[in-house]
């Protein structure tokens, strides 16, 4: 199931509807931390374990992702170097300058916190 939505309202309405059809879901990969707050809310209130019973993963890194219980597992991206890109890119458009495409590449990292199971690094 897909959600594009910012609002926590909204995601919780997506997040009851999809333990509704999908009742057997052991894992979200949100496509926001506001998405995957929404899921961890209605995965408690529906009596799941986390990370037990489903694991969560957001996407951003928001300041309140830490501080949720459990605390949120995300993807941190880096939103500043993003958009002194995009800028750069826009300044070029705007002075007609004709570049050839582009693939910008910026590393991400995964912020484990108590919302996914460890991985056992003996396997």
């Amino acid at each position: 199931m897909a959600t594009s939505s910012f609002s926590f309202n909204d995601a919780e309405k997506w997040a009851k509807d999809l333990f509704e059809k999908y009742g057997d879901t052991d894992g979200v990969i949100a496509s926001n931390d506001i998405v995957a707050t929404a899921v961890l809310h209605e995965s408690l209130r529906s009596g799941r374990s986390i990370p037990e019973d489903i694991q969560i993963i957001g996407f951003d890194d928001i300041p309140h992702s830490a501080l949720l219980f459990p605390p949120l597992s995300t993807i941190r991206q880096p939103a500043y170097e993003m958009g002194k890109e995009a800028a750069k890119l826009l300044i070029k458009q705007i002075k007609n300058k004709k570049d050839e495409e582009q693939n910008i590449q910026l590393p991400v990292a995964f912020i484990e916190r108590s919302t996914t199971r460890k991985v056992d690094q003996d396997v």
